[in-house]
């Protein structure tokens, strides 16, 4: 499972940036002035899966798929200011302001095709859950309100996403199966009838004197749990 080798990793280097960023999608603003326009962002600013939005939406893509010229400077020790160039596209005549947003679930479509997260993580999410099971012949529908959204198949998977702010958990179930994924503390429960690669794994590592760096690992009859030791806090 990648979030178990997210997870593992993050807590071997006391490093929990990628988890962070997994919660809602970081946006940097700039004026557009005329047809070119300048964001200044951090030098590890993943430039070509961002997506650019401009004039109010008329233009909204991923920038490294979008036929505009774009080059970067140095703009400070950790920065770097972003000059794009956008006068191969048609723009209003008042075009005032435009912005690069990176989250990385926009690896993961939702339908219809959208880049919209803000303030709705929860239900992008959901929606890049459903993609992914019709796109795998498995009919799906997403529903809920408030701060949480259900994807659920005529299967009985069920997969329940919350945080429309940031993300905060996700978790699976099927019948009385039930894996989860807690970003805030930084913990994973893996049922081994739904995982039981992962789950034997696990077992037979607690089997041994070595442990793994920086993490607790408990296990029972029905689930292998991992957390970051101490929840990984003040990191």
């Amino acid at each position: 499972m990648l979030a178990v080798g997210v997870l593992i990793t993050s807590c071997c280097t006391r490093n929990f940036a990628v988890i962070e960023l997994l919660k809602a999608p970081i946006r940097h603003a700039g004026p557009l002035n005329g047809s070119v326009g300048a964001v200044d962002l951090p030098s590890w600013f993943p430039l070509q899966d961002a997506v650019l939005e401009a004039a109010g939406g008329v233009i909204q893509g991923k920038l490294g798929e979008l036929p505009i010229s774009a080059h970067k400077q140095e703009a400070g020790p950790q920065t770097v200011r972003l000059q794009i160039d956008l006068g191969q596209v048609s723009l209003p005549a008042i075009s005032t302001g435009l912005s690069l947003t990176y989250f990385p679930w926009f690896r993961f479509l939702s339908e219809p095709l959208n880049f919209d997260a803000i303030g709705r993580v929860a239900e992008y999410v959901a929606g890049s859950f459903r993609f992914l099971l019709e796109r795998n012949g498995t009919v799906a529908s997403v529903e809920g309100d408030g701060d949480s959204r259900r994807v659920r198949t005529a299967a009985g998977l069920e997969i329940e996403v919350t945080g429309m702010a940031a993300l905060r958990s996700v978790t699976l179930a099927s019948g009385p199966m039930r894996t989860s994924i807690d970003l805030n503390t930084r913990r994973i429960e893996i049922d081994h009838r739904m995982f039981p690669a992962a789950y034997e794994a696990g077992a037979e590592l607690l089997k041994t004197p070595d442990r793994l760096i920086n993490v607790d690992a408990t296990i029972d009859e029905s689930h292998l749990y991992l957390a970051a030791a101490g929840g990984g806090a003040n990191v």
